[in-house]
């Protein structure tokens, strides 16, 4: 039980002679947090795309601009999934683009594009940031408690992520995440992105990386440009 303050309806009562439905979990867009997309959902070989970035942060981390992917119903690209211990609120340590390999906390984006049809979902969001915040490369160095590092202010930059799933009309055909960053700024700063697959290693030949899934299922990441 939860304190009433918090948790108005503890107890939920469920009538077990209801009939069992499938619920509708196609693919959706969620305001202020995110689009998620979705692909032969009910069966066990489902392709799932969360695209994560909206003004809802609360007890999140710095994963705006995310996007975590599952396809034949196997987990490929996560997120670690710790909160507080330990913290895990560096944008290296999430899918998505990292500004001069420092944190950006308080930077919040929006999606403001989005298109879910039977053959592709797609969606696009921006966010703005103009300070950054230097933190230990390694979540589990301890820091105070309660403090924030000193800002370090930068020419506003605004980062752009566009992503698409495309779909195949087979639960066990490829399905396809295309992702698109574009940064607008005058700065002389510089951007990495981190893609963190459940794998047991990782084979790159060129532009290529495969990762070798932990349950049977690969991924083949190619980058473009």
């Amino acid at each position: 039980m939860g304190a009433p303050y918090m948790y108005p309806n503890d107890e939920m009562i469920c009538n077990a002679d209801l009939p069992a439905e499938q619920p509708d979990m196609s693919s959706r867009h969620f305001r202020v947090f995110g689009t998620v997309m979705r692909s032969h959902f009910g069966t066990k070989q489902e392709t799932y795309l969360l695209f994560r970035m909206g003004h809802q942060h609360e007890h999140y981390e710095n994963e705006q601009g995310e996007i975590v992917f599952y396809a034949k119903g196997t987990p490929l690209l996560m997120d670690f999934g710790s909160l507080y211990q330990p913290m895990m609120s560096r944008p290296w340590l999430h899918n998505r683009v990292s500004l001069n390999h420092k944190t950006d906390w308080y930077a919040l984006g929006e999606i403001s594009q989005w298109s879910l049809l039977d053959s592709a979902d797609a969606a696009m969001g921006s966010m703005t940031t103009d300070r950054l915040y230097a933190v230990p490369e390694d979540p589990t160095t301890p820091m105070p408690a309660n403090s924030t590092p000193p800002a370090e202010f930068i020419t506003p930059v605004t980062w752009t992520r566009q992503v698409m799933l495309v779909k195949h009309e087979l639960p066990h055909g490829p399905h396809y995440a295309v992702v698109r960053d574009t940064l607008q700024g005058t700065g002389d700063d510089f951007n990495e992105f981190s893609l963190w697959g459940l794998a047991t290693g990782v084979r790159f030949n060129g532009n290529t990386a495969h990762y070798v899934g932990q349950h049977g299922v690969d991924l083949t990441m190619t980058v473009l440009d």
